[in-house]
């Protein structure tokens, strides 16, 4: 089941997010398909994140270790999309690797947090002020 949930997941990430030639546009896809996977899986999601591994940041060590390869591929996958970003200057530089961590980072805090206590915003709304906090982060301020 739960190799049958990363799958489908990668498949989403692929087709909504890996495919965009725009990598704001990609980030904010990767937003939008975070909290739907949350609001669709939240039962398995909050016992992932209730786990002692992922208060180490990365959730899915919480995962038995045959999950652990395709999210390798998957942090490597998005990574690519972050080197875009700022080889083309709109992404803050900082490394995309640094840069990755950081955008892991918040938008599993704020999974967290929703899963302690209960949203009142419907998803859109969520999604709106997720995708306005990490862009606001991550964007490269005009010098």
């Amino acid at each position: 089941m739960i190799a049958s949930l990363i799958e489908q997941a990668l498949a989403r990430l692929r087709e909504r997010v890996l495919s965009e030639a725009d990598p704001v546009r990609a980030v904010e896809a990767l937003v939008e398909l975070r909290v739907a996977i949350l609001d669709e899986h939240k039962g398995f999601t909050r016992v992932v994140f209730q786990t002692p591994m992922a208060e180490h940041g990365d959730a899915s060590l919480a995962l038995p270790r045959a999950a652990w390869r395709p999210s390798r591929r998957r942090r490597r996958r998005s990574r690519g999309v972050l080197e875009r970003g700022i080889a083309a200057g709109v992404f803050v530089d900082v490394g995309a690797t640094n840069l990755a961590v950081s955008l892991q980072g918040i938008l599993n805090a704020f999974i967290a947090q929703w899963l302690r206590e209960e949203p009142h915003e419907a998803p859109a709304e969520r999604v709106a002020k997720l995708r306005a906090t990490v862009l606001g982060l991550i964007l490269r301020k005009p010098s």
